[in-house]
C-alpha cells in the first residue's frame, strides 16, 4: 500500500499547526518538511526541539519521510564555485544528515540549482567534480540511515547541471555509493516532456518520489493548462516500476491552502494508488 506525504511548503508558516490536523484528517501518513520552515535557521536548532517537533506529529500519526529545501538560507555554499564554498556544502549536508537521523527520515532531496550552476567548468570536469563530492559524502548520510537524493531541475528554473530525469539516474549510478540515491520529480518530466518508460525505469531506482507540476503550482492546475502534464501516464509508470518508497505531494502555498490540500489528496488517491487502477494502469477513480 502506496505511503502518502504532503511537503509543508504547501501552507503557511503560520499556520502550521491546523496544516498538520488537516493532513492527518486527510489520511496523509506523513509530512515532508522543509526544516528551515518548520525548525528555524539549522545552524541554530537544538536537537530537543527537533524531536519534540518530530514527536508533535507522531502524536498526529504522521511521520517525517523526507527533508527539502536543504540549502535553503545557505548562500555561502556550492558544488562548483571554490574548494571552500565545496567544503561549506559538505559542513552542511553533514548537518542535515544529522537532522535527518533525528527526524527519521529516509531521504533529503538535493535540487538547488543555482548552488550547483557549473559557471565556465568544462562539462567533463564538472561531472567528475560532483561525482567525486557526493561519492565522499554519501557515507555520512548511509551511517545515519538516510540518502542524499538527487533530482534534476530542469531549464526552465536557471538549472545548469543535471537537468533531465536521465542524468539524475546516470549521476546516481556514476557515484554508486550507499547513502546517494536519486529523487523523481514529476514537476521535471513534465517540464521536460519525458516518457513513461523514463518514469518507469527511475520508478525502479528511485529513493523518492515528488508528485507536482512545473511551478509548484497547485496539484491539477498545470494539468488543465498544458497537455504535457499526465498524471494519469506517471502515475501508470510509477505502478508498473514497482516503487514502493514515499509518494509526497509538492505544492507552493496558495490562499485557499486547505482546498488545494484536499483536492492534492483526491488527486493523489485518483492517479497514484494502485488499488484505484485496473492492470492496464487506467485509472478507475
Amino acid at each position: 500500500m502506496e505511503r502518502r506525504s504532503i511537503s509543508n511548503i504547501a501552507w503557511p508558516i503560520q499556520e502550521d499547526i491546523a496544516a498538520l490536523d488537516l493532513a492527518a484528517e486527510l489520511g496523509f501518513d506523513g509530512v515532508e518538511l522543509a526544516p528551515a520552515k518548520a525548525l528555524g535557521p539549522l545552524d541554530a536548532v537544538e536537537l530537543g526541539d527537533v524531536r519534540r517537533y518530530r514527536d508533535g506529529l507522531a502524536a498526529r500519526g504522521l511521520s517525517i519521510p523526507a527533508l527539502q529545501g536543504i540549502l535553503f538560507g545557505a548562500d555561502d555554499v556550492h558544488l562548483f564555485a571554490s574548494d571552500e564554498a565545496r567544503l561549506r556544502l559538505a559542513q552542511r549536508l553533514d548537518r542535515v544528515a544529522e537532522l535527518a537521523a533525528e527526524l527519521g527520515a529516509g531521504a533529503c532531496v538535493f535540487g538547488a540549482p543555482k548552488l550547483r550552476d557549473p559557471g565556465d567548468l568544462d562539462a567533463g570536469e564538472a561531472w567528475a567534480r560532483a561525482v567525486e563530492f557526493f561519492a565522499d559524502i554519501a557515507p555520512r548520510f548511509a551511517s545515519r540511515g538516510t540518502s542524499l537524493c538527487f533530482e534534476a531541475n530542469p531549464p526552465m528554473y536557471d538549472c545548469r547541471f543535471v537537468t533531465t530525469t536521465e542524468e539524475a539516474m546516470r549521476l546516481v549510478k556514476a557515484v554508486g555509493e550507499p547513502g546517494f540515491a536519486l529523487q523523481l520529480d514529476f514537476g521535471t518530466v513534465f517540464a521536460n516532456g519525458e516518457t513513461a518508460e523514463t518514469v518507469e525505469s527511475a520508478g525502479r531506482m528511485a529513493c523518492h518520489c515528488h508528485v507536482s507540476e512545473p511551478g509548484l503550482v497547485p496539484l491539477g492546475a498545470g494539468e488543465a493548462k498544458s497537455s504535457s502534464v499526465d498524471h494519469a501516464m506517471t502515475g501508470a509508470a510509477l505502478v508498473a516500476s514497482g516503487y514502493e518508497g514515499w509518494i509526497s505531494v509538492e505544492m507552493r502555498a496558495v490562499e485557499d491552502w486547505r482546498g488545494a490540500m484536499r483536492r492534492a489528496s483526491a488527486f493523489i488517491e485518483n492517479y497514484y494508488s494502485s488499488t484505484s487502477r485496473g492492470q492496464d494502469g487506467v485509472s478507475t477513480f
